[in-house]
C-alpha cells in the first residue's frame, strides 16, 4: 500500500500487507465487496503498525545487497524450510492521469513489472495511465507450471464480474 504523504519527494513509498483474495466467496460481486473490505481493515492495520515501527530493511539495505540475501536464501533452499506468509504480490499503481509523450511520441500504454522475489511465484500490477489501466504478470517458472492458465482464469472471472454487476 502507499504509504506517500502529500508533500513528499519523489520516489516509492510503500509498506506490504496481507489480505485474503476471498477464493472461498463463489459471487463474484460478493468476492469483490469482501476483498475490499478486507482491504480497508488490512490498510488500517498496517498503517497502524507502521506508525510505530522505525525502520525497515529496505530502509537501509541497499538493492545489492537484498539481491545477494535473497540469492543465498534460495541457494540454501530456505523457502523449503521456513513458512512464507504469501506466494502472491498484487500492487495496483495509479499513473499519471494526463498523456505522456517521449521524444514527440505519444506514449499509449506503460506496462508494469513488478518484483518477484524470494519464494513468490506470481506478482500482478496493475498500472492505471489517463484512460487505460495494463496489468502486468511475472510468474516464477520453478514454482508456476502453467501461467496462461491463471490468467485465463483471471479473465474468466473478470468477464463474471461485469456481467454479475450488469
Amino acid at each position: 500500500m502507499s504509504t506517500r504523504n502529500a508533500g513528499d519527494e519523489l520516489g516509492n513509498f510503500v509498506h506490504a500487507m496481507v489480505a485474503s483474495l476471498c477464493t472461498d466467496v463463489e459471487d463474484p460481486v460478493e468476492r469483490l465487496s469482501a476483498i475490499h473490505t478486507g482491504m480497508n481493515s488490512a490498510k488500517a492495520l498496517a498503517e497502524d503498525l507502521q506508525s510505530q515501527q522505525s525502520v525497515g530493511l529496505t530502509d537501509f539495505a541497499p538493492p545489492l545487497l537484498l539481491s545477494l540475501l535473497f540469492k543465498g536464501f534460495r541457494a540454501a533452499k530456505l523457502e523449503d524450510k521456513l513458512p512464507l506468509g504469501s506466494n502472491l504480490i498484487v500492487s495496483n499503481v495509479p499513473g499519471p492521469p494526463l498523456q505522456l509523450y517521449m521524444a514527440g511520441a505519444r506514449i499509449e500504454h506503460i506496462v508494469p513489472v513488478g518484483p518477484l522475489t524470494v519464494g513468490m511465484g506470481i506478482n500482478v500490477t496493475v498500472f492505471s495511465y489517463g484512460e487505460c489501466v495494463d496489468v502486468g504478470v511475472q510468474a516464477d517458472p520453478n514454482l508456476v507450471d502453467d501461467p496462461w492458465e491463471l490468467l485465463d482464469g483471471a479473465k474468466a472471472e473478470l468477464d463474471r464480474l461485469l456481467t454479475a454487476a450488469g
